[in-house]
Order: structure tokens, then sequence, then C-alpha cells
């Protein structure tokens, strides 16, 4: 047996959406409009939030209805949890001022009215931009040259209890385990911090080669995501064991990058240009590259975006099937639900673009075992905890060249693969680009002895 891959999945603060590589629901990306530069008391400039709905993630988007300007005091930041999308506005930086409104979302769609949930309680510092809710509940928010703040719930609003120096910040990101604060702002190096309830302490800082005026974090897949303003470049951040940035990797270059987000598989990534009118998208290609794919068309500058699910499939993610190098869009995957030694049932699904999945259990809660197969992959084992909210997010990598699905990539696979030749069967097809040929040889070769989950 192979070791279990264990995610930590805490959703009911970090989800961005549902996925959609089959029928669903879809899902929406909401993005603030957030004017470059300050803008003070000149209410006339602030903007509203637009939204784009999705049915699959790759695919088309279409308008949705967002939130109008005169509902919000200059949005910047976006997040959405437990229910609700929340709006942190800057009050074009002016000192004192900063804000967060929620709004509550249906399913579909988002109340008309937002609820003021905290607000600035110092005039030393100025404009809220980035925030989030941790798994604790608690809300911390990124200010604009205050260093950033930790709000505790207090019945429906939060109050402010702490924070961090005086300095300017961009957005702040919080790990699932509640213990490690990372936060952008105007460098290109990220503030790291011990959490332990309201204090930030062993305060470090980490380098993100080649970046420059850092904002909005995403995580995905064990690391975090940014784009950086200055250098218009976006990096990918790979954290440790302990959720502390350990190396980092320059992506692709994009003028004006301001806020990053995932499609909850993790498919992919959509990013906010804060000067050139656009929200840019990019697929992964599976190595770890990142393939352009188009762009929407905002017509203003933008800032923060957030991906809100439907009501329903609640696992959602992506399968990394090694040495593929083609398209196993629409194969059949099965995954078990283990509670334990128990089986507690069997899901048939097929594969969306990219190699995405979703699907839902008839359970919402509780810690769960899921053993994925697919094609000629070996069996796969991840542990993730069933939530009543969308379980997102989930990379399942799979060896690839069981070709007889006996458990082991052994002769008998090389043997089913040398004597389809030339063919086109789907199993001995191992890298799924159509043909059966060398390359699949080469597939069962380097995976030679593995055995499955």
């Amino acid at each position: 047996m192979q070791k279990i891959l264990t995610l930590s999945l805490f959703v009911a603060s970090a989800a961005s959406a549902l996925a959609g590589a089959g029928p669903s629901s879809g899902y929406a990306l909401f993005v603030a409009e957030t004017t470059a530069g300050s803008l003070g008391g000149n209410t006339a400039a602030y903007g509203g939030v637009q939204r784009y709905n999705f049915t699959l993630s790759g695919g088309a988007a279409t308008t949705g209805t967002g939130i109008p300007a005169d509902q919000l005091s200059d949005p910047a930041g976006l997040f959405y949890a437990n229910s609700k999308l929340f709006v942190s506005n800057r009050h074009g930086n002016t000192l004192g001022q900063g804000s967060v409104k929620a709004f509550d979302w249906d399913g579909s769609a988002l109340s008309a009215v937002g609820t003021t949930v905290a607000t600035s309680t110092s005039a030393s510092y100025a404009g809220f931009c980035g925030a989030m809710i941790a798994s604790d509940g608690k809300l911390y928010v990124a200010t604009v040259n205050g260093g950033s703040r930790q709000y505790t719930p207090s019945g429906p609003t939060f109050t402010d209890t702490g924070g961090t120096t005086q300095q300017p910040q961009r957005d702040i990101w919080i790990s699932p385990n509640g213990l490690v604060s990372i936060e952008t702002g105007i460098t290109g190096n990220l503030r790291v911090s011990d959490l332990t309830g309201s204090t930030f302490s062993n305060y470090q800082s980490f380098s993100v080669s080649g970046a420059n005026t850092m904002h909005q974090l995403a995580y995905r897949g064990g690391a975090l995501y940014c784009a950086s303003f200055l250098t218009g470049t976006v990096h990918r951040i790979d954290l440790g064991p302990n959720f502390k940035p350990v190396s980092s990797t320059l992506l692709f270059s994009l003028p004006s990058g301001l806020g990053i987000a995932f499609s909850p598989d993790g498919y992919e990534m959509y990013v906010s240009g804060h000067t050139s009118n656009r929200i840019s998208r990019f697929v992964e290609a599976g190595d770890g590259t990142w393939i352009a794919n188009g762009f929407i068309a905002t017509g203003v500058n933008m800032g923060y975006l957030a991906v809100i699910p439907g009501p329903v499939d609640a696992v959602c993610g992506r399968i990394n099937l090694s040495g593929l190098a083609g398209t196993i869009h629409n194969t059949p995957l099965t995954v078990e639900v283990w509670n334990g030694p128990t089986l507690v049932e069997t899901i048939n699904t097929t594969l969306g673009a990219g190699s995405t999945f979703e699907f839902e259990p008839s359970e919402s809660s509780g810690n769960r075992t899921l053993i994925f197969q697919t094609r000629a992959g070996l069996r796969k084992a991840v542990n993730v905890t069933l939530q009543p909210t969308p379980v997102t997010g989930v990379i399942v990598n799979m060896a690839n060249g069981d070709v007889d699905l006996s458990g082991e990539v052994d002769a008998a696979d090389i043997d089913l693969v040398i004597a389809a030749f030339g063919g086109s069967s789907p199993m001995p097809d191992v890298d799924g680009t159509g043909e059966v040929d060398a390359a699949d040889i080469d597939v069962v070769i380097a995976n030679f002895g593995a055995v499955g989950d």
C-alpha cells in the first residue's frame, strides 16, 4: 500500500467556489472595480463589484448581477466565507477610514443590501485591502498604511483586537491551522508571522524573486499564488509543512496584474488587471505551466477577485495523471468513499476538461478517505473532511501505466501496450494522445514497480 496523501481542507473559510467539469450548478466570479491610486473623498470615482458566471471551468463567461457602487465605499478586497461575499473598502485611502461589508449568498444570488461588519477604529491607518476569515472565525484585514488587523466575532459584526506593526500591506492569508500569517505589501517580500491568539510574533521576511508590489494571495494545492503589479509577473510560493514559504517560482508575465483566484477544481486561474480593464484567464497544462485562455473585458480597472459556489456538487478537483501528453476528457472516474474500514459508497462520474472532476457524496460531514481510479492510473487515496460547504481544490496525483488494472505497474502492462502498438485503444494509450506508440511504453517503464492504494 502506498502512503495516503492527506490534504488539509478548511473550506469554510478559504473555499472559493465549486467547479464545472460536467453537469453542475456552475460558479460565479466576482471582481472589485478598483481605480489605481488614492481617491480621497471623491466618492463619484468609487466603483462597484462585477460578476461573471461559468457553467464549467475553462468555459465561456457570461455577465451576471454584481454590486452597484452606491452600496460600497471604494471596494478593493473580496472573499467568500460562511455563505457571504465580503467586500473590503478603501474609502479613498483616507486616514481613519476603512470597512468590510457582507452580502448574503443564497446559492445563486447576493442580497441587494449588504451589512457593515467591521470598520476602522484608528486614525493611524487608512483603507482596507485584502481580507479573509480564518478557520477559527476571526476576520483579518490588510490596511493601506497601517499593517494588518485582527477582528474577533461579536454577534453579527467584528471587533478590532490587535494587529501587526504599522506598514503598508495589501493582503493577508492565515494558514489552515491558524498558526501562520503571510502578508503582501509594496515590496517584493512577504511578511511571515507566527500567530497566537491576537499576537503576531517572530516576524520573518521572505523574498519572492522578481516580484515588487505584490497584492492578492490565492491558495491552491499547498502553495500560494500572487500577482506582482510593478513587475507585471505572476508567482507561485511553495509552502513547507508548517505553512511557511520555502521557495518561489515566476510563472509568467502579465502587465498590471493585481487580483488572483482559481476555479475550485484548480484548473483555471483568473488574474485581474489593475490598469488593463480585463481579467486574464489561464489553464494549467498539467506540468505546472499555465497557458493563456483569453480574457474577460471589464471596461474598468480591477481590484481583487472571489469565486463563489453554486448550490450543489460537494467535492471538486482534478486528476494529475503522470505521463499524460494528451487529454482524458470524458474518461470514466470511479470514486470509493471509505469511513475507516467501511466502504460507504461508490460514485461513478466522468472527467471534464483538464482532467477535472466534481461529485456529490451522500454524506456532508466527517473525515473520509476517497479512493480514485481512472483509465490506467493506479488507485490513489486522498483524505478529506466533508462539510456542508464545497470541498474544493482537491488535487489527485496518480501514477500511470496499470493497463490491466491489477494494482501494480509490471511486465504484463508492457506486454499489453506492445500488443496494441499502432492502435488507439484507450487503456494501452496511457499518455492520452490517441495512438499507442513508443511514448506509451516509456510511461509504463517510468512507473514500473509502482503499486496503488
